[in-house]
């Protein structure tokens, strides 16, 4: 399977700016949350199908503006 290219995008959370992919819809949100240095794209094979019956966020701890990242 060939993994889906997620399209990045920025995303204010109080006073933090972070990179996220948002697909899909619905009233369950499911979020994913890279580790280990890796980027969010991690998520690539994963999020799509999850993303056919919920709505999904992949965000990237690492491009986070606040202090708190």
């Amino acid at each position: 399977m060939q993994p889906a290219l997620l399209q990045r995008q920025k995303v204010e959370v109080g006073a933090d700016t972070f990179d996220a992919v948002v697909i899909g819809e619905g009233a369950t949100t499911v979020v994913f949350v890279n580790g280990l240095g890796s980027p969010l794209e991690e998520w690539a094979l994963v999020a799509p199908a999850i993303a056919d019956r919920c709505r999904v966020v992949c965000y990237d701890r690492r491009s986070a503006t606040g202090k708190d990242a």
